[in-house]
Protein backbone atom coordinates (compact mmCIF):
# COMPACT_ATOMS: atom_id res chain seq x y z
CA UNK A 1 0.00 0.00 0.00
CA UNK A 2 2.54 2.79 0.81
CA UNK A 3 4.65 1.71 -2.65
CA UNK A 4 1.22 2.64 -4.47
CA UNK A 5 1.07 5.85 -2.83
CA UNK A 6 4.74 6.53 -2.90
CA UNK A 7 4.37 5.74 -6.73
CA UNK A 8 1.12 8.44 -7.00
CA UNK A 9 2.88 10.98 -5.58
CA UNK A 10 6.19 10.89 -7.63
CA UNK A 11 3.62 10.39 -10.62
CA UNK A 12 1.78 13.83 -9.70
CA UNK A 13 5.15 15.82 -8.68
CA UNK A 14 6.39 14.96 -11.64
CA UNK A 15 2.99 15.91 -13.65
CA UNK A 16 3.09 19.38 -11.98
CA UNK A 17 6.82 20.08 -12.64
CA UNK A 18 6.43 19.04 -16.37
CA UNK A 19 3.38 20.59 -16.57
CA UNK A 20 5.17 23.64 -15.35
CA UNK A 21 8.14 23.62 -17.81
CA UNK A 22 5.67 23.06 -20.56
CA UNK A 23 3.16 25.81 -20.00
CA UNK A 24 6.17 27.94 -19.20
CA UNK A 25 7.78 27.74 -22.59
CA UNK A 26 4.45 27.22 -24.41
CA UNK A 27 3.70 30.77 -22.69
CA UNK A 28 6.96 32.34 -23.85
CA UNK A 29 6.60 31.22 -27.70
CA UNK A 30 2.79 32.01 -27.64
CA UNK A 31 2.90 35.43 -26.62
CA UNK A 32 6.32 36.39 -28.99
CA UNK A 33 4.93 35.05 -32.02
CA UNK A 34 1.85 36.85 -31.26
CA UNK A 35 3.67 39.85 -30.97
CA UNK A 36 6.80 39.99 -33.07
CA UNK A 37 6.10 37.07 -35.52
CA UNK A 38 9.08 34.74 -36.10
CA UNK A 39 12.03 37.37 -35.53
CA UNK A 40 13.84 37.93 -32.23
CA UNK A 41 15.62 40.95 -33.75
CA UNK A 42 14.94 44.46 -32.70
CA UNK A 43 12.66 45.06 -29.78
CA UNK A 44 11.11 41.50 -29.80
CA UNK A 45 13.67 39.98 -27.35
CA UNK A 46 12.78 38.32 -24.29
CA UNK A 47 13.72 40.05 -20.69
CA UNK A 48 13.60 39.29 -17.81
CA UNK A 49 10.05 40.42 -16.85
CA UNK A 50 8.59 38.82 -19.84
CA UNK A 51 10.05 35.31 -18.54
CA UNK A 52 8.95 35.83 -14.71
CA UNK A 53 5.24 36.41 -16.46
CA UNK A 54 5.89 33.21 -18.43
CA UNK A 55 6.97 31.30 -15.27
CA UNK A 56 3.98 32.27 -13.08
CA UNK A 57 1.34 32.52 -15.63
CA UNK A 58 2.16 30.21 -18.22
CA UNK A 59 4.27 27.80 -15.35
CA UNK A 60 0.64 27.75 -13.05
CA UNK A 61 -1.86 26.70 -15.85
CA UNK A 62 0.54 24.14 -17.24
CA UNK A 63 0.95 22.90 -13.82
CA UNK A 64 -2.85 22.87 -12.76
CA UNK A 65 -3.60 21.18 -16.34
CA UNK A 66 -0.50 19.21 -15.70
CA UNK A 67 -1.41 16.91 -12.67
CA UNK A 68 -4.69 15.71 -14.66
CA UNK A 69 -3.25 14.42 -17.72
CA UNK A 70 -0.08 12.62 -15.95
CA UNK A 71 -2.72 10.66 -13.63
CA UNK A 72 -4.41 9.80 -17.11
CA UNK A 73 -1.52 9.53 -18.99
CA UNK A 74 0.14 7.32 -16.22
CA UNK A 75 -3.47 4.87 -15.86
CA UNK A 76 -3.72 4.89 -20.06
CA UNK A 77 -0.21 3.44 -19.62
CA UNK A 78 -1.03 0.94 -17.36
CA UNK A 79 0.63 2.14 -14.59
CA UNK A 80 4.04 1.04 -16.15
CA UNK A 81 6.18 3.48 -18.04
CA UNK A 82 9.60 3.60 -19.04
CA UNK A 83 12.00 6.54 -18.85
CA UNK A 84 11.72 6.49 -23.12
CA UNK A 85 8.32 6.53 -22.64
CA UNK A 86 8.11 9.32 -20.42
CA UNK A 87 10.32 11.39 -22.53
CA UNK A 88 8.09 10.67 -25.92
CA UNK A 89 5.34 11.94 -24.55
CA UNK A 90 7.11 15.17 -22.55
CA UNK A 91 8.94 16.17 -26.18
CA UNK A 92 5.43 15.55 -28.38
CA UNK A 93 3.71 17.57 -25.84
CA UNK A 94 6.56 20.37 -25.48
CA UNK A 95 7.29 20.66 -29.29
CA UNK A 96 2.85 20.18 -30.18
CA UNK A 97 1.73 22.49 -27.58
CA UNK A 98 4.52 25.09 -28.61
CA UNK A 99 3.57 24.76 -32.24
CA UNK A 100 -0.02 25.22 -31.61
CA UNK A 101 1.00 28.54 -29.23
CA UNK A 102 2.55 29.66 -32.41
CA UNK A 103 -0.69 29.26 -34.40
CA UNK A 104 -3.56 29.61 -31.63
CA UNK A 105 -2.06 31.81 -28.74
CA UNK A 106 -2.86 31.22 -25.26
CA UNK A 107 -5.55 28.72 -26.30
CA UNK A 108 -3.39 26.26 -27.02
CA UNK A 109 -2.82 25.25 -22.92
CA UNK A 110 -6.62 23.58 -23.60
CA UNK A 111 -5.00 21.36 -26.63
CA UNK A 112 -2.31 20.38 -24.90
CA UNK A 113 -3.45 18.18 -22.50
CA UNK A 114 -5.60 16.50 -24.88
CA UNK A 115 -2.15 15.99 -26.93
CA UNK A 116 -0.56 14.69 -24.32
CA UNK A 117 -3.04 12.08 -23.75
CA UNK A 118 -3.64 11.09 -27.58
CA UNK A 119 0.38 10.50 -27.22
CA UNK A 120 0.08 8.44 -24.73
CA UNK A 121 -2.02 6.24 -26.27
CA UNK A 122 0.16 5.71 -29.41
CA UNK A 123 2.98 4.80 -26.81
CA UNK A 124 0.72 2.24 -24.87
CA UNK A 125 -0.07 0.85 -28.09
CA UNK A 126 3.41 0.41 -29.46
CA UNK A 127 4.13 -1.51 -26.42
Amino acid sequence: MGRAVAKILLVSLGSIAAGWLIGTLQDLVALNVAACGHSLSGDCRVGVAQLYLALWQGGLIGATFGLPTGLVAWYILGGRSTAGQIVGILLGSLLGGCAMGAVVSFTSAFFTPLLALIIAAFVRNRQ
